[in-house]
């Protein structure tokens, strides 16, 4: 009876010791489990790792997904930063996504992040191209840095730069005149109310850009005439230059028929037209007024510390060529006088805290001479006589008959900078040429489109 009872004590006791074991067992998986998520086999349904939901795959095909996902975006989204009229992409490497470390360290059935580094060394590389280093008191380098790995942690599409300009402390709140302009127009042109009356100010926000004959072509009504259409441009250009405006497109004529000042014409047409874009980060207010006979531009925007300076105006005249042509004496006999041309180079300073950071090279306007064409009638060699000091056909005086209606004291040697040169050899007013080259006379329409 005794060893009855020893057995099944002994069997008894076996039974509860192997439930014991197997509650230890289960117990202690289940706290692995839940503390340490590389037990996980697969991941639960609403688990993610930044933008990418993983539920459902284990950590091998977690580690695969990320990986191509991160790689995709990379080579798609290559981080751009700009300042004004300056831009420099980021190097791919400078963002680096820890995927092993983000699958890791995910939760079940949560919203993970995914893990990204900054390589300190090639951010400062890439903010060395825009000309910023060192200057964490004018710049907020730290919020710049957090927006960039925010766009990396979500996997956002990169639509557009980051712009220095946003970042750099202001120096003081609302708007302030940036820029300013003015130019003569026919004070019997109806055109300037017109216009006025419907875009006396202008908001441009950041990365947006302006066309003028957008606006124009979408106001049959404003009967705006050829001369208001150019003088607007016009205005607005010679105000943009000085202002965070990039020049996306502006064109010159053959002729300046409506005598701008050379360097300053945006000349508009059916075809041709004068766009801008903000490339400030902050909006900008383009605001037209009228004081008498002159139309008046202002810009004004957020005053961070940003000046923008036109340098001195490179010009340069370009004589024209005395060509005469015999006619017979039937004929009367007559002078076309010639134009002088111009080349002139603009260029534009930007100054941070009055510290110069970059000069831009804008534009390279080039007015050809029209040459003078002098019709006179063939002379024998016994009826020649010396010419009078009346004589037009001489060319004297010239040099005050240029392209843009600005004398010039002086006639210099032709040719432009840059590997620009006359058609053909220069001959000083008051030279000639028998030659009969008509091509040369008139040239065909210049246009200069500007970065």
């Amino acid at each position: 009876m005794a060893q009855k009872n020893s057995l099944q004590f002994f069997i008894l006791s076996l039974i509860v010791g192997i439930i014991l074991l197997a509650g230890t067992f289960s117990f202690t998986s289940l706290t692995k489990a839940v503390l340490n998520p590389d037990s996980f086999t697969h991941f639960k349904e609403n688990s993610w790792i930044g933008p990418i939901d993983v539920s459902g795959l284990n950590k091998e095909q977690s580690l695969q997904l990320l990986s191509k996902k991160t790689n995709e975006w990379k080579q798609k989204n290559q981080m751009t930063s700009q300042f004004l009229f300056e831009r420099a992409k980021m190097d791919s490497e400078t963002l680096t996504f820890d995927v092993q470390g983000s699958v890791n360290t995910a939760l079940n059935g949560q919203r993970n992040q995914l893990q990204v580094t900054l390589n300190e060394n090639l951010w400062s590389d890439h903010l060395l191209e825009l000309g910023f280093t060192g200057q964490e008191d004018i710049v907020d380098f730290v919020t710049f840095k957090q927006d960039i790995l925010s766009f990396a942690h979500d996997l956002q599409p990169n639509s557009g730069n980051f712009n220095l300009t946003s970042y750099i402390n202001p120096q003081e709140t609302g708007v302030s005149e940036i820029a300013q302009a003015s130019m003569p127009f026919s004070i019997n042109d109806a055109s300037i109310s017109s216009w006025i009356r419907k875009h006396s100010t202008i908001l441009v926000e950041p990365n947006q850009s302006l066309s003028l004959n957008d606006i124009f072509i979408s106001e049959p009504e404003g009967l705006y005439s050829d001369e208001f259409k150019t003088i607007l441009a016009s205005t607005m250009y010679k105000a943009a230059l000085e202002s965070p405006f990039q020049i996306l497109e502006r064109n010159i004529s053959q002729t300046n028929p409506f005598k701008i000042q050379a360097g300053f014409e945006a000349f508009i047409d059916e075809n041709k037209d004068f766009i801008i874009e903000n490339v400030y980060g902050f909006p900008l207010n383009i605001e037209t007024t009228q004081s008498g006979n002159q139309l008046e531009v202002k810009i004004s925007g957020h005053d961070v510390g940003i000046e923008i300076d036109l340098d001195p105006l490179e010009r340069k005249v370009l004589p024209y060529r005395v060509q005469i042509q015999t006619i017979e004496k039937s004929v009367p006999q007559k002078t076309d006088k010639g134009v002088e041309g111009v080349e002139v180079n603009l260029s534009r300073t930007v100054f941070l805290n009055r510290e110069k950071k970059a000069t831009f090279h804008v534009a390279n306007d080039l007015y050809f001479p029209k040459h003078e064409i002098q019709y006179r009638h063939k002379v024998e060699t016994s009826e020649l006589t010396p010419p009078t000091s009346n004589d037009s056909s001489l060319g004297e005086g010239t040099n005050n008959n240029s392209v843009d209606g600005i004398p010039t004291p002086t006639v210099p040697s032709g040719g432009g900078s840059g590997g620009t040169t006359n058609p053909a050899p220069i001959i000083p007013p008051g030279g000639t040429s028998t030659e009969s080259d008509s091509d040369e006379i008139l040239k065909e329409d210049q246009t200069k489109n500007t970065k």
